[in-house]
C-alpha cells in the first residue's frame, strides 16, 4: 500500500516547531511524497539538506559598525586639548534604539536637512569616559554579540599576569563600560557587564575586586552585585 500526503500547501502557513517535528517523522516512517515533505520540514526550522543554517546577523553588522559606509550620523570626540577630535561615524537608525541617543537625535535633527549630522561628545569626555569604551558600546548596539566581551572576561592570561594587577584592569575596563551602557540605556549591555563583573568578583576573591564591583554596583543600585560583593568583602576580610 502506498501513502500520498493530501495537500502540502499547509507548510505555507505558520507551523509550531512541534508539530513540524513530528510531521517530518510521520513523512520518513511512511516514505510520503518521497524525501520532499521531510525536506520541507527541514527548511521549515532552520535546517536545509541536513545542515544546520546559522545566522551571520551578527557577523554582518559588525562589518557595518564603526566604519563610514552609509553612515549619516558622525561623533566628534575631543582627542586632546588641542582641538582635535575623533571623528566616529555611525547610522541613525541603529543609534536611536538607545534612548540616549533617540532623545539626541530627535530634538537636533527632527528638522534637519542635511544627508549626515556630527555630534559632539565633548561633554561625556569631560566627564572622564573613553573614547575606545564608547565604541565597544557602539559595536554592542551593531552587533547584540556578548562573545568579546565573555572572551575578554575569561582571557585572564597566566597566573603570573593576574597576580600582577591584570584583574584589576579588566575590571576597571567592564565597570566602565557598564557605566557607559547605564549612561546609553543600554539595558543588554547593562546586563552582560553585571554578569562578567559577577564572575570576577567569585573567582578572583580579590578584595580591591569586590570593593571596585561594590561601588559601581551601590552607585547603579544594583543590589544584586553589591549583595555579592558584600559577602565577597566579608569571607576574605574574615580570612585575611
Amino acid at each position: 500500500m502506498t501513502l500520498e500526503f493530501p495537500d502540502l500547501h499547509m507548510l505555507d502557513s505558520p507551523l509550531a516547531l512541534h508539530k513540524l517535528t513530528a510531521l517530518k517523522s510521520v513523512a520518513q516512517a511512511f516514505d510520503l511524497v518521497k524525501p520532499f515533505l521531510a525536506a520541507q520540514c527541514d527548511m521549515r526550522t532552520g535546517r536545509h539538506c541536513g545542515r544546520l543554517v546559522t545566522s551571520t546577523f551578527a557577523q554582518d553588522m559588525a562589518s557595518v559598525a564603526l566604519t563610514a559606509e552609509f553612515a549619516d550620523t558622525w561623533f566628534d570626540w575631543p582627542a586632546d586639548d588641542d582641538g582635535l577630535v575623533v571623528k566616529i561615524p555611525a547610522h541613525r537608525v541603529v543609534l536611536c534604539e538607545a534612548p540616549y541617543f533617540a532623545s539626541m537625535l530627535s530634538g537636533r535633527f527632527r528638522e534637519a536637512s542635511r544627508d549626515d549630522a556630527s555630534l559632539s561628545m565633548a561633554g561625556m569626555a569631560a566627564d572622564g569616559m573613553d573614547v575606545y569604551v564608547f565604541q565597544a558600546a557602539l559595536q554592542w548596539m551593531y552587533t547584540g554579540s556578548r562573545v568579546e566581551l565573555d572572551a575578554m572576561a575569561f582571557d585572564q592570561g597566566t597566573e603570573g599576569t593576574r597576580k600582577g594587577g591584570w584583574l584589576m584592569v579588566l575590571c576597571g575596563i567592564v565597570v566602565e563600560l557598564l557605566v557607559m551602557a547605564n549612561m546609553l540605556g543600554l539595558d543588554g549591555l547593562v546586563s552582560v557587564c553585571t554578569s562578567i563583573l559577577s564572575k570576577l568578583v567569585a573567582t578572583s576573591k580579590s578584595s580591591d575586586v569586590s570593593s571596585v564591583c561594590f561601588e559601581v554596583a551601590e552607585s547603579l543600585n544594583m543590589q544584586r552585585l553589591k549583595t555579592q560583593c558584600e559577602v565577597m568583602l566579608r569571607a576574605v576580610n574574615t580570612t585575611a
